[in-house]
């Protein structure tokens, strides 16, 4: 039982520790790349409120990261791994329809993205290795019928 005390003692106390801060009062460096509160010179770390939410340790993204409109609706959501995007995105229109899927590996795109239009069909396919197109595009029709393919090989065009 005393361990358990003390167990929850450092969860709540690490818990107090956090810093909570808007995601307005931010600023990204150009310099290094981390995440800065106005007018501190050490790298952020805590949580992140307001239009734009996560975590961030020692200036870079960690965890979930949740984009919104002005409206409220959910824009886009994210996964960061020290500080670069990591697994599955999302991005979606204001009426909380799909826009995009697709998936990062170490900050760069990577496998399939699919893109939707507005009222939830495919428009677009493609494919990414190490960030740069690489596999076939496929742009559709709104009827769902194939409307022009591409090649790409390391980002560049091979057969159009």
């Amino acid at each position: 039982m005393k361990y358990l005390l003390i167990i929850l003692s450092l969860i709540l106390f690490s818990f107090g520790c956090s810093k909570i801060i808007n995601s307005d009062d931010l600023l990204l460096s150009k310099t290094d790349g981390l995440f800065y509160e106005k007018n501190n010179k050490k790298p952020f770390t805590g949580e992140v409120t307001g239009r734009v939410k996560g975590q961030i340790i020692k200036g870079k993204r960690e965890g979930e990261w949740l984009q919104y409109y002005a409206n409220g609706s959910l824009e886009s959501k994210s996964i960061y791994k020290d500080g670069k995007e990591e697994g599955e995105v999302f991005w979606y229109y204001q009426n909380g329809r799909l826009e995009i899927s697709g998936n990062y590996k170490d900050g760069k795109e990577e496998g399939g993205f699919i893109s939707y239009d507005v009222n939830g069909r495919i428009v677009y396919k493609y494919n990414y290795k190490l960030g740069k197109l690489d596999g076939e595009w496929l742009h559709y029709y709104e009827t769902g019928e194939l409307k022009e393919k591409r090649l790409y090989k390391s980002g560049k065009l091979t057969i159009n």
